[in-house]
């Protein structure tokens, strides 16, 4: 950063004054982040992680249960059927 640079109008020449700066920054980031020279990248959980897992598993069990179901009721009309000859 400088500060003052260049003849002023009345063709005097200012003082010039630098000032160096360093940054520093500490981050707690997740195991599973990356990091790439100043760059780092990592996910943020959502509700979507949680609930999606919930789904499939409710799709199966939905769907195991109406297999089972469906064989009991094919199994009954089959047993029928062969009754009534």
């Amino acid at each position: 950063m400088s500060v003052g640079v260049g003849l002023t109008s009345e063709q005097t020449f200012l003082k010039v004054y630098t000032a160096y700066t360093t940054s520093s920054l500490q981050i707690t980031a997740p195991p599973s982040s990356q990091l790439n020279f100043t760059t780092i990248t990592f996910d943020i959980p959502t509700m979507a992680e949680t609930v999606m897992p919930i789904i499939i598993v409710a799709a199966l069990i939905i769907a195991v249960a109406a297999f089972l179901v469906e064989r009991r009721v094919t199994r009954s009309t089959r047993q029928a059927k062969g009754r009534k000859r």
